[in-house]
């Protein structure tokens, strides 16, 4: 229906304007069908809108991007913040202090975060993702049920190789004595070559422990481990035939190298013994077993 405006007539009489009737007439049609409307539109046209886009009290009419993930737009939250309690659905910025953060935040050491909380069901399952404002710090968990899990790190390209002490994943290290790599799960590699110098006859040998590790290992790992004698000292001159033995002492092998005291150029090995006698050794070795 078309507004029905009533004729009011020339004041201040009213003189030419429509009668009670007509007037009451045009009253009760318009508001009848106001009426009509009100019922099909339901109850928004009269409740309150939101105060904030995080508010979450019955009855109120959404803004834009309420109880979501507020169009993209963080909602700053201030010092003191529990994350346990953040859960409503949305997305925040922690700028100052917090608790129950993730890993890697304590008290003294609250570096900035984006917290995205995503809802199913509200107060049954929540999940908290967050996010390093200025950092790569990346972490989730959920609650189930009033109940929270741990955090679990999320691991990229900037935080899985590290230390374990710093909750990395792979850890690689080299020193004198030879290079390592650990993994989170306590699997532990380590390689090298190592330079002996010692003045060894035809027929004797010089042991190396299987302990002499850029790493200290648990237990016994596995080993493949080669020597090379050579005629000069550090590593330099001719390669001797070497014999490679093995034995035990207090449950872990000690591997020996004979000198063998024959060069390649002059004959094959055999256990009679040459004359040459060696001035240092290379160990090779390749190891694998547990740092925890």
């Amino acid at each position: 229906m078309a507004r029905q405006e009533i004729i009011l007539g020339t004041p201040p009489s009213g003189l030419g304007g429509d009668p009670p009737r007509v007037a009451s007439q045009k009253i009760n049609h318009m508001t009848q069908e106001l009426y009509d409307n009100f019922s099909v539109i339901g109850t928004a046209a009269s409740a309150d809108l939101q105060t904030k886009n995080n508010d979450l009290a019955a009855g109120k009419v959404l803004v834009v991007g309420a109880a979501g993930w507020n169009g993209g737009a963080a909602i700053i939250m201030g010092s003191g913040t529990d994350l346990n309690a953040l859960v409503t659905a949305g997305i925040y910025a922690l700028n100052g202090t917090y608790t129950n953060g993730p890993p890697g935040t304590s008290a003294g050491y609250y570096p900035p975060l984006y917290v995205r909380i995503t809802v199913h069901g509200q107060g049954a399952w929540t999940l908290q993702e967050v996010f390093g404002i200025t950092g790569d710090t990346s972490a989730i968990r959920y609650q189930s049920v009033g109940e929270w899990a741990p955090w679990r790190v999320v691991y990229t390209s900037s935080n899985v190789a590290g230390s374990m002490s710093a909750g990395a994943i792979i850890e690689r290290g080299d020193n004198a004595s030879g290079s390592y790599v650990k993994f989170a799960d306590g699997t532990m590699m380590t390689w090298g070559q190592q330079i002996i110098n010692a003045t060894v006859l035809p027929g004797q040998a010089v042991a190396w422990d299987v302990g002499r590790q850029p790493m200290p290992f648990v237990g016994q790992p596995s080993h493949k481990i080669d020597m090379a004698y050579m005629h000069g000292a550090n590593g330099t001159g001719d390669v001797i035939y070497t014999c490679i033995q093995t034995y035990a002492t207090s449950g872990r092998p000690i591997v020996a190298g004979v000198n063998m005291g024959v060069l390649p150029s002059l004959s094959h090995p055999s256990f009679t013994y040459g004359t040459v006698v060696s001035a240092s050794h290379f160990v090779y070795f390749q190891s694998v077993g547990r740092w925890k």
